[in-house]
């Protein structure tokens, strides 16, 4: 890429970063007018969908030769607050010192939004030859930091239409981990589930000075701690075979000896084990009374392939005999991506010959995504958004304070998603499901 090119791409994401879209201002339609005076110097057309609420969506569209699978490049505008800790730089300088810069939203996800902002530019240029083959879209989303319901939450229900069979590029990866001399770049190619569980019951009140045996808050305790020690017969699946065959001999090791290592271990536990939480206990405000009642608001986080009547069969298993009632309030079931597609291949391939050579390694995302709202419709969501840092270093940047990127990890992630997609937008996306490939 041109170095004015790659130059304008920088001020670009430093002018995103001036800009202070924190969820709870609900303002990011600022970000989104940085956009359009970008795509509007590169002769782009951009539209602003506003949701119910009145938060900004950006949305570009660069139409095809071909009625091949789409692609999306999927990011959000919104941040979350600075905190009240003292920054480095103001958290929303875009202050640029010894090759970093500095801001919130430089990791999540505007250094993202910028990357994709770079490729539509080529992507442009290449439909102005009659060389792009797939319809592109560039979607930049309102409200991610808090639940997504004036962003992709809206925008997947609304717009149903434009996800179908798309291959769609979003955050979650492209963090690195190193393990036997191996640089593994983690690239997010599914994501967990979501069960919300009401767990109620029912036993003898009285007063507090003499409590009586069968208490419903003792009956409810006994039932956490049993679906707190559930392991849930975890199913296999192939990102987690995949991330077992490579890392065999680090997780099989007594002792974890490098951060990475135990990092990777962790991640084996995460993408194994689906995990509970206990969101909310309500026994009533009664003072000095045993409660005849008692209840808790549960969320599991469901393995990828994981259905609802997989949860409401071990949840029956588990309660069948006890003094607990239980019912799924809600269910939003996970994704998983194919795991050999030429999308992942590809940047393998690209990363050698930008001679930093790394092995992919698809996951299952920490946290939740805006793909969990398009799980079920897109063909593949991958998490990748490519930088020169360590994942557990990411980690302790984002949302925290002092976030920043290096701007040779921007670059280089700008330049690998440029070359990547500008590939697969340019001709016929074969998949590799049935090859052979390095683990």
């Amino acid at each position: 890429m041109e170095k004015e090119f790659m130059a304008r791409t920088v001020k670009l994401l430093q002018q995103l970063i001036q800009t202070d879209t924190t969820n709870e201002y609900g303002n990011e339609i600022e970000a989104a007018n940085v956009l359009t005076d970008f795509f509007t110097e590169h002769g782009i057309d951009s539209t602003i969908i506003w949701s119910p609420g009145g938060r900004a969506n950006l949305v570009a569209t660069l139409e095809g030769t071909t009625e091949e699978e789409p692609i999306i490049l999927l990011s959000h505008l919104d941040v979350v607050g600075p905190g009240d800790t003292e920054w480095t730089f103001p958290p929303f300088s875009g202050a640029i010192e010894q090759g970093v810069l500095w801001g919130r939203g430089t990791l999540d996800t505007k250094q993202l939004t910028a990357m994709h902002a770079a490729v539509f530019v080529v992507l442009k240029k290449m439909q102005e030859e009659g060389l792009l083959h797939r319809k592109v879209t560039f979607l930049a989303t309102a409200d991610e930091e808090n639940g997504s319901q004036e962003g992709m939450a809206f925008l997947a229900e609304r717009h149903s239409e434009q996800f179908k069979e798309a291959t769609v590029f979003s955050e979650g990866g492209g963090f690195l981990v190193e393990d036997n001399s191996t640089r593994y770049m983690y690239v997010a190619s599914g994501e967990k589930g979501t069960a919300k569980v009401r767990l109620k019951t029912k036993g003898e009140g009285g007063h507090a000075g003499a409590p009586p045996a069968d208490q419903a808050l003792l009956f409810l305790v006994s039932g956490l701690t049993s679906l707190l020690q559930e392991n849930f017969n975890p199913p296999t699946y192939p990102i987690l075979d995949r991330y077992t065959k490579a890392f065999t001999r680090t997780l099989s090791k007594e002792e974890k000896i490098t951060e990475d290592e135990i990092f990777i271990a962790q991640m084996y536990e995460y993408m194994k084990y689906p995990t509970v939480t206990i969101e909310k206990v309500d026994v009533g405000q009664q003072i000095n009374v045993v409660p005849f009642y008692a209840e808790a608001s549960i969320e599991i986080r469901t393995l990828p392939m994981q259905k609802k009547e997989d949860i409401e069969h071990i949840l029956d298993h588990l309660f069948h005999q006890s003094n607990v009632e239980w019912e799924i309030t809600s269910f939003h079931e996970g994704y998983e991506c194919d795991i050999a597609a030429e999308a992942i291949r590809y940047t393998e391939k690209m990363s050698e010959d930008a001679n930093y050579p790394l092995v992919i390694m698809p996951f299952t995302a920490l946290g939740k995504t805006d793909g969990r709202f398009i799980g079920h419709l897109s063909k593949n969501i991958y998490g990748l958004s490519p930088v020169k840092i360590p994942f557990t270093e990411v980690l302790k940047r984002v949302h925290n304070t002092d976030e920043r990127i290096e701007l040779d990890s921007f670059e280089f992630g700008t330049r690998l998603l440029v070359e990547t997609i500008t590939f697969l937008a340019g001709r016929e996306v074969k998949s590799y499901a049935n090859t052979e490939r390095k683990s």
